[in-house]
């Protein structure tokens, strides 16, 4: 994922194009592979429904699903937003409402250093997750130097 500077009141955060063109291209394989057994589900040795459903899912949303974080400092908002053809989810925050940016470790995940935007409400949005400190550390930092927001680090 990479944050990319649009203007000077303006910030992306997003996968690679690579890593994006990848993961459509294994995901079509997915989605095909389920699409097609569904249309021979007839035959007495294919495989369960839900394990064609579980794959066709799969491959639905390795081809169709985005993730992106985006910063605009004129409309005082950050706004996350996932989707897969159709909202999945698209959370708008006022900058005036964000207290600043942190890094936590929870060792018990396989990403287990997150980047999280903590709200005056006490909410805590999660924005990234990485499996190594420094990449965890580098992003925080880009988006508390873009929106001038200060970082906490909490990796004890």
């Amino acid at each position: 994922m990479n944050f990319k500077v649009h203007s000077p009141r303006r910030a992306r955060y997003q996968q690679h194009f690579l890593v994006r063109f990848m993961l459509s291209g294994l995901g079509a394989i997915f989605l095909s592979a389920g699409a097609l057994n569904i249309y021979f589900a007839a035959s007495p040795g294919g495989l369960p429904f839900w394990a064609i459903g579980l794959i066709t899912a799969l491959g639905w949303h390795a081809t169709f699903a985005r993730f992106w974080v985006g910063i605009d400092l004129d409309k005082d908002h950050i706004v996350l937003k996932a989707s897969s053809l159709y909202p999945i989810f698209c959370r708008e925050y006022g900058l005036s409402q964000v207290l600043g940016f942190r890094v936590i470790c929870q060792s018990s995940r396989s990403q287990p250093y997150q980047v999280v935007m903590v709200c005056k409400n006490g909410e805590q949005a999660t924005v990234c997750s990485f499996r190594h400190r420094a990449d965890a550390k580098h992003v925080a930092q880009q988006f508390s130097d873009f929106t001038r927001l200060p970082l906490t680090m909490d990796m004890s």
